[in-house]
């Protein structure tokens, strides 16, 4: 079984240390990495009735600019009921505020909130909690 997996950072640091962080993990995964939140929502919208072109999880970073992760969720949430499968969203920042932590609550894809630097036990808990087991290397 092959996972599918976008991220949404502006951060390209975050972006290397996910592929790194992928090719130690023992599972199959579909990696593609995005700076703007425009260029995944674009995509989401166009393939919206493709089931093997949507990603299955989607880490997103709050902070960016231009479309913030916070504007992401919001377009999201009004979308994800047209789309061929269901979702998830992590979130992932470095953001220490606990109301952040309090609105995340609000939207129903969010099904975590990890803190940066992202690590190899963070994506095998996310992929545990998803009952896809990963294994170190």
């Amino acid at each position: 079984m092959s996972i599918s997996l976008m991220l949404v950072d502006d951060d390209h640091i975050q972006h290397k240390i996910i592929e790194l962080i992928i090719k130690r993990v023992n599972t199959p995964i579909k990696f593609k990495a995005y700076s703007h939140a425009q260029e995944v929502l674009s995509f989401l919208i166009k393939h919206h009735k493709n089931y093997t072109l949507l990603p299955d999880l989607i880490l997103l970073d709050l902070d960016m600019p231009e479309i913030s992760g916070w504007d992401f969720l919001d377009i999201f949430e009004i979308f994800k009921q047209y789309f061929a499968k269901k979702v998830s969203i992590i979130i992932l920042t470095s953001s220490v505020d606990p109301r952040d932590r309090e609105r995340i609550s609000m939207y129903e894809s969010v099904k975590g909130f990890y803190s940066k630097p992202f690590t190899q036990d963070a994506m095998i808990d996310i992929f545990n909690s998803s009952y896809i087991t990963v294994k170190k290397v």
